[in-house]
């Protein structure tokens, strides 16, 4: 990684550590100031996080780049075993230490919050310097690009063989018990790789409790679903399959059901010689043909790749209001590259103070993730409603209205959930925007087989 993607990194890291530590605000605060963060970094931060301990750049001393795990320490009151979901990045347990200043003892809010704008503003940059006030063109914003290809595992390296089985298999019905859902039955790349339902349907007609995501650029992932009870794009292919209120297929009878099928044995034989046709294998397949479908060819990107005539001016004033935190704060949550920052939040859904879908909580059953649910991708945003996990936005109007009006009074939002003060023209040059993440992508050719209805042959 370079030294400016290690800064990057780090500077994350320090976000998630000051945000984590931040105090309520007070009425008496000022509002904060990135100058005021500035001078303070100088003065508190640069002996770890400066260049040399200069504070010519922003590098991180000691700080490795942690992987999407779990949990961070961020008690400052003396109760150290009380600790906090990432919501960005994640990282393993942070080590205890004196050395490390104590962020929300030592500095009033509106300097913290201060110090977050000011690191929030180098994020936006590609060099160690920040320019405050300077002018944003597309070479200031390539942090967006996204990669043509996402990193594969090791036991699941691609070849034209494994993505064309897969493929084969993520149209075929016959995953499921009934012979009637395949996975594209709620991935439809006609749909945007959704299925345009407020939430999915199931095994024989089983409503489900949330809304089918796309998978649309989900190779880059570091952790799947709402509630992110799947790490890898192969663990989960296996959880629809197995669930009785999805596919509700036993894995015994999908591998007797593949074995009466000459070309599949053949298919399997060829991309994974001296491996069992099982579950594993499938799941394997499936996930190899699913980090293919990747989309990065919107007018953003083109944008992004110097033609700067892909977006229009309304779509240009929107991307600042997207960016921008004092109007549209969303790229707080929706970061770069791929529009997600991979963590779980609460935004305040007016449902959520009623049912019993508790989001990440069950799957890590600490109260400061109640309620929340992963940020999804929205590239190609456009052609995935409706939006929420619960599919109770119809349109992108929708969803930046409820952002402008602020979340219900639920106890666990997040620290990000905020109203948005933009004006109806901010607001519609923001849903322009949100278009233009859309790729105008060659027809897709999905693979015809026959459904059969009512109960399983076998």
């Amino acid at each position: 990684m370079s030294w400016w993607g290690k800064t990057r990194a780090s500077m994350v890291q320090l976000t998630l550590l000051v945000v984590l530590f931040v105090p309520p605000t007070s009425a008496s605060e000022t509002a904060p100031d990135p100058s005021v963060g500035a001078q303070l970094f100088r003065d508190n931060g640069v002996l770890c996080h400066g260049k040399l301990g200069m504070g010519e750049g922003y590098l991180a001393m000691a700080i490795p780049d942690y992987p999407t795990t779990n949990l961070v320490n961020t008690s400052n009151t003396g109760d150290r075993d009380r600790i906090l979901e990432v919501v960005r990045y994640g990282g393993s347990l942070t080590g205890i230490s004196t050395y490390m200043p104590p962020w929300g003892d030592e500095l009033r809010p509106s300097e913290i919050r201060s110090v977050i704008r000011f690191i929030r503003r180098i994020r936006k940059q590609d060099s160690g310097t920040a320019v405050a006030g300077s002018p944003m063109d597309s070479a200031d914003y390539r942090e967006w690009r996204l990669p043509t290809q996402a990193d594969e595992p090791e036991y699941n390296r691609s070849t034209a063989e494994r993505v064309a089985l897969g493929k084969q298999l993520f149209f075929d019905p016959m995953m499921s018990k009934d012979r009637d859902i395949s996975c594209a039955s709620c991935h439809d790349p006609a749909k945007g790789w959704s299925d345009g339902l407020a939430v999915g349907v199931g095994h024989r007609g089983a409503l489900l409790t949330r809304a089918s995501p796309s998978i649309i650029n989900s190779a880059f992932n570091k952790i799947q679903m709402w509630d992110g009870r799947f790490r890898t794009l192969e663990d989960q292919v296996r959880g629809p399959i197995e669930s009785p209120t999805e596919m509700n297929l036993d894995p015994a009878i999908l591998e007797e059901r593949l074995n009466e099928r000459p070309e599949y044995i053949a298919a399997f034989a060829q991309s994974y010689p001296g491996e069992p046709m099982n579950i594993d294998t499938i799941a394997k397949a499936i996930a190899a043909f699913e980090r293919t479908v990747i989309h990065r060819n919107s007018p953003f990107d083109q944008w992004l790749d110097g033609d700067t005539a892909a977006m229009s001016e309304a779509q240009l004033r929107g991307m600042d209001v997207f960016m921008d935190e004092d109007k549209g704060h969303c790229a707080v949550c929706h970061s770069a590259p791929n529009f997600t920052d991979n963590g779980f939040h609460n935004v305040g859904l007016d449902q959520q103070t009623t049912d019993e879908d508790v989001g990440r909580y069950k799957i890590k059953p600490i109260k400061e993730v109640w309620g929340a649910f992963k940020t999804p991708i929205i590239r190609d945003v456009a052609l995935t409603a409706p939006y929420f996990h619960d599919g109770s936005a119809a349109t992108l109007s929708d969803v930046i209205a409820h952002y402008r009006k602020g979340s219900s009074p639920v106890e666990q939002v997040s620290l990000n959930m905020k109203a948005i003060t933009i004006s109806d023209q901010e607001a519609s040059d923001l849903e322009q925007f949100l278009h233009a993440l859309t790729s105008e992508e060659a027809p897709f050719e999905a693979p015809v087989y026959q459904t059969f209805a009512g109960s399983a042959v076998d």
